[in-house]
């Protein structure tokens, strides 16, 4: 990357979703241990493992915007990288069809693996030479007014690599601004480590009302847990190796809760029933429909012995009345003839 004197200087850029990151590169000195492919490519690995990175500077996504140049110079170099890229490609298949041929085709072999060799020989220096290329400009826009920073890479496949993830990172982080709104860089933290070569491998956040976050690192051989404390403010509160494996992955897992659980088994024991239900409406209503039919003609029957006990009753009732009135007539009658049979002795 030029530097403000027009000299170049070697800079690391980490491209995140709404920063892109500046740092300065140093060639690490010493043994150089073998890269940690997990969370990163082997290529990617490597570059960072073989370098030490100081950060620079923080630029904000929004504030980034790649320069278009209009020369008409760029665009004929690449219309004539284009055009022996395309030539590159008649000539591997004039080679493969030269080489089914019957008649002996030595010489046309030999010119055509020449031509093909030519062609790909200038593909290369234009690609690899031409600065122009290789070079991409960022605006940055600040209160102060709009810089730009000039960027060259090694080759020019890495310069439209890049670019198209720029601006993929840039559409995406347009798309969420109005869901998510970016959260502010406030400071870095530094992490103590118990062991010389220990990377970030993973972290996650806890679930108490503190929110402490679990931070997890790994070279190869042992593991460590760092806990970092974000009350009253962000500092690590313990940093100690927990086991002789790597950690590849952390997740919070809630306690055990005995409402929790018995809600659980309630809602299950109420699924089980709503399915068995469901399953067996249509039985439950037949059964239902016949104790009502079966109910109802009990109720007749009842109605009906209630009616015949009623008129059994009625006419016992009428029955002893008639008994009693025959025996108060006879008694009236035996006490008549009685008190005849007294007067008519006791006259004369």
């Amino acid at each position: 990357m030029p530097s403000g004197q027009g000299a170049r200087k070697e800079r690391g850029f980490f491209l995140f979703n709404d920063l892109l990151v500046l740092t300065s590169i140093k060639k690490r000195s010493g043994t150089i241990r073998k890269p940690n492919t997990t969370t990163c490519p082997g290529t990617v690995a490597s570059t960072l493992d073989t370098n030490k990175y100081k950060f620079l500077t923080k630029i904000s996504l929004d504030c980034l915007e790649i320069v278009k140049t209009k020369d008409e110079n760029i665009k004929r170099i690449m219309t004539e990288i284009e055009n022996l890229a395309e030539d590159c490609n008649k000539l591997q298949q004039i080679s493969e069809i030269t080489s089914s041929l019957k008649m002996p085709h030595q010489y046309l072999e030999d010119v055509i693996r020449e031509l093909l060799r030519d062609a790909q020989r200038q593909l290369s220096e234009r690609q690899t030479n031409d600065a122009q290329l290789n070079m991409l400009e960022l605006a940055v826009n600040s209160p102060n007014g709009t810089q730009k920073l000039s960027i060259v890479f090694s080759k020019s496949e890495k310069r439209t690599q890049w670019e198209e993830t720029f601006n993929e990172a840039k559409q995406k982080l347009a798309a969420t601004l109005e869901r998510h709104p970016i959260p502010e860089f406030l400071t870095s933290i530094p992490i103590r480590k118990t062991r010389a070569g220990l990377q970030f491998t993973c972290a996650a956040a806890t679930l108490s009302e503190k929110r402490d976050v679990w931070v997890c690192n790994s070279d190869g051989y042992v593991g460590q847990v760092c806990i970092m404390s974000l009350h009253p403010e962000p500092n690590v509160t313990s940093c100690n190796g927990v086991c002789n494996a790597r950690i590849l992955c952390v997740a919070s897992v809630p306690a055990y809760s005995p409402h929790s659980s018995s809600i659980k088994s309630t809602s299950s024991s109420n699924d089980e029933q709503s399915v068995s239900s469901s399953t067996t409406s249509s039985t439950l209503k037949q059964q239902h429909q016949q104790q009502h039919h079966h109910h109802h003609h009990q109720q007749q029957q009842q109605q009906m012995m209630m009616m015949n006990e009623k008129e059994e009753k009625e006419e016992a009732n009428e029955n002893l009345n008639s008994i009693s009135q025959n025996d108060i007539d006879r008694r009236t009658t035996t006490t008549t003839i009685t008190t005849t049979l007294s007067n008519a002795q006791r006259s004369p």
